[in-house]
């Protein structure tokens, strides 16, 4: 309160200084102390310090033109109220009567008369459509409520002194009370914020006003001094205050007006002070057994009771839209949240979830074990622990974005991108909002997409290098055949050369294979039958596969034919039946298989496939199987399990190669000490004229191919067009 009082510039510690000296001797006089009669001395500068100060307002650079006429005329009404209210006291001075003369009178009248133009030209505001029922409402119950006692009072006075003229009496207590009522009306209509609070101190100098001349209508006698004075003096004070608290907010915030506030109207609650006002007067006259103008305060009672029903039902009416307003917002949050693509969680400060929301079960699947009641710390894996540390903190440490795992139920990790909002402090939340975005096909389709530019630099680099050494290879050969054919027959060095040139066969067969990684080798594509491709390669199987390994073939007699090079799906084949075999060294059985495959949801599950009918070429094994480590790396060039002397790493990385480039992928299951099964899926080929079916046969013993007894059976598999 004191750094508020340092604050004020020396004209307002001037007037509160003034205010407290007159207040401090009207007490005074009160108590019958002798001191000095300054109570008119007091009196005489007030209307001209209201009035400077009024105008002073008034001319403030930057305020609207209606606003600096409605401050004007302000000034103008407190000027003439000083000049009447300063000859009615001269009046009574001299003369020794109560009773002032008519011209008097009339200059009180043109003082409502200003006041209330003043305060109907300040600047107003259009409310909404669907508040207007209500504020016309709080108009009429101000207006029928404020003139009720109004006429009330003026009849009072006139009861107590007939003398006094009855239309003048009337007059001024209905004008004083429809300045009180524009008043009270203005304090929620007008525009500005600034003008608003002065129309409330200004309402509060009018009800003194009213009070004190009540009083004095009602008193046996007037001196000067007593208590009906410090009501006027109360009055002059508050018009002094109200614009000089709208010149201090002109001098330091500005004169823009403040439309950001003033969009919807409430309720005004002057009208129900009015109202209870009437009620309460018609209640004491009751009490009092007075039944002077009684029956006119009933008829008056009647008609505000009408108008409050009117008024409460304008009221439900708009709590019946805010609440079918704020119905819709709940619904359509809850459907934004429920059908949203992300996880919302709450966690509480102990670190306990306490809502999930339904897309947890579309997100996460249907027996996803998310649920209010864990601890949020369960859900993440023990590398990122300290994640719900840092989560929980409120320091600079918590980040507010983070990538972490999520086990969503026992053994199933989801890969989730979480950006998370501390409203702990909110009352409606109490919590961090967690939004949960599953991004496990995305970063398996990112890997997958890093891998593939891993073998495409990988293969340009080989294929150059293969390049060269098959030239530098072929120019060995060369010199090495022109030497044999130099040497007699029965050379001993013709043997050695003879090595020469196996190795610089075998090691043209490196380059080959390096050179197909590389896809340096084109392919012709024609329309194959994958399942006549597996029969046709029965010797070149017969040459790799051990005698204790049982090969099984289940050829799909209505395949579907794919675009694809011969000699690639063979070299394909031939890999994968190696990889197999060189799985099980203690025998075992290899299936391969033929059948048509739908893919019906495209994703990593599908090896990123779009939906379509494809073909599906089937080898699997029963033989050590792979780890989760070392599944995603089989496709690397150069990256092998075998012993150094046993293979390059590169079978696995030509097949990725080759089916890529025809538009499909490989699919791969493994399970550690139980077998893999490698699934190459290619695009079914649609064409007028497919290659009829081969004609397969069952054996039941060993063929021309040289298959194990039963190698070919045939089992019936799914017609094309199905999922198999």
């Amino acid at each position: 309160m004191i750094a508020r009082l340092r604050r004020l510039d020396w004209l307002d510690r001037a007037a509160a200084a003034y205010a407290a000296v007159y207040f401090a001797w009207l007490a005074a006089h009160a108590a019958g102390i002798a001191v000095p009669n300054v109570g008119g001395a007091a009196f005489s500068p007030l209307g001209l310090l209201v009035t400077w100060m009024t105008w002073r307002t008034s001319s403030v650079n930057g305020i609207d033109r209606r606003t600096r006429v409605a401050w004007r005329l302000l000034a103008l009404s407190a000027l003439i109220l000083w000049a009447s209210g300063s000859a009615w006291t001269m009046w009574i001075a001299l003369s020794g009567s109560d009773n002032s003369p008519a011209w008097i009178d009339r200059a009180g009248i043109a003082h409502y008369v200003v006041a209330i133009t003043a305060y109907l030209w300040f600047p107003g505001r259009a409310f909404p459509r669907k508040n207007r029922a209500r504020f016309v409402l709080d108009v009429a119950l101000i207006v029928v409520a404020g003139f009720v006692i109004a006429i009330y009072v003026g009849l009072r006075i006139l009861a107590s002194d007939p003398d006094q003229l009855f239309s003048v009496v009337l007059l001024e207590s209905s004008l004083e009370w429809a300045l009180f009522a524009v008043a009270a009306v203005g304090c929620m209509h007008k525009r500005d914020r600034v003008i608003r609070h002065a129309l409330v101190v200004l309402l509060c100098s009018a009800a003194a006003y009213l009070v004190g001349n009540y009083v004095f209508a009602l008193a046996p006698a007037y001196s000067a001094g007593d208590p009906v004075d410090g009501l006027w003096f109360l009055a002059w004070g508050l018009r002094f205050v109200a614009p000089r608290m709208a010149w201090h907010h002109y001098a330091t915030v500005g004169t823009a007006p403040d439309t950001a506030l003033v969009q919807e109207y409430r309720s005004n609650p002057f009208a129900y002070v009015l109202v209870a006002g009437a009620f309460a007067l018609l209640f004491t006259r009751i009490m009092a057994q007075d039944r002077e103008f009684l029956g006119a305060l009933v008829v008056a009672a009647l008609l505000m009771g009408g108008l409050l029903i009117l008024r409460q039902f304008a009221e439900l009416r708009e709590n019946r839209r805010l609440f079918q307003a704020h119905v819709d917002r709940e619904s359509r949050f809850r459907s934004l949240v429920q059908n949203s693509s992300d996880v919302v969680l709450i966690v509480d400060d102990g670190g306990v979830v306490t809502y999930v929301s339904p897309a947890a079960r579309t997100v996460f699947g249907k027996d996803s074990a998310v649920a209010p009641g864990m601890m949020f710390r369960q859900l993440l894996p023990e590398d990122d622990a300290g994640v719900a540390d840092a989560l929980l903190g409120r320091g600079p440490h918590a980040v507010p974005r983070l990538e972490t795992r999520m086990e969503t139920s026992p053994g199933r990790w989801h890969e989730v991108e979480a950006v998370w909002t501390d409203l702990r402090d909110d009352p409606a939340v109490r919590g961090i909002v967690i939004n949960c975005r599953d991004v496990t096909d995305r970063h398996e389709i990112e890997r997958h997409l890093l891998h593939t530019q891993k073998l495409d630099a990988v293969g340009h680099v080989a294929g150059g290098l293969a390049h060269d050494l098959n030239n530098v290879l072929a120019i060995i050969r060369g010199y090495t055949e022109s030497l044999r054919a130099d040497l007699p027959d029965g050379s001993p060095a013709r043997g050695d050369l003879d090595r020469i040139v196996e190795a610089v066969d075998r090691a043209t067969g490196v380059t080959k294979m390096i050179l197909a990684f590389s896809r340096k080798q084109p392919g012709e594509q024609r329309l194959l039958n994958l399942s006549q491709v597996v029969q046709g390669l029965g010797p070149m199987l017969r040459q790799l596969i051990k005698d204790q390994v049982d090969v099984r073939l289940q050829l799909d007699a209505g395949l579907a034919s794919v675009r694809a090079d011969q000699g690639q799906m063979e070299q394909v084949l031939v890999n994968l039946a190696t990889n197999a075999r060189d799985a099980m060294p203690d025998g075992g059985v290899m299936v391969i298989a033929t059948a048509n495959r739908a893919v019906n949801t495209a994703g990593p599950a599908s090896g990123g496939l779009p939906r379509g009918d494809y073909v599906a070429l089937t080898v699997s094994d029963e033989g050590t199987g792979m780890s989760p480590d070392v599944i995603p790396r089989i496709f690397e060039p150069f990256f092998s399990t075998k012993p150094k002397d046993r293979g390059l790493g590169l079978g696995l990385a030509i097949v990725h190669g080759i089916v890529t480039d025809m538009g499909g992928c490989v699919l791969v299951e493994s399970v550690e000490g139980r077998g893999s099964t490698f699934t190459v899926l290619l695009p079914r080929a649609y064409a007028w004229a497919e290659p009829p079916a081969p004609r397969l046969r069952r054996t039941d013993s060993a063929d021309e191919n040289g298959l194990g007894a039963d190698s070919a059976t045939i089992e019936p598999l799914p017609t094309p067009g199905t999922n198999s």
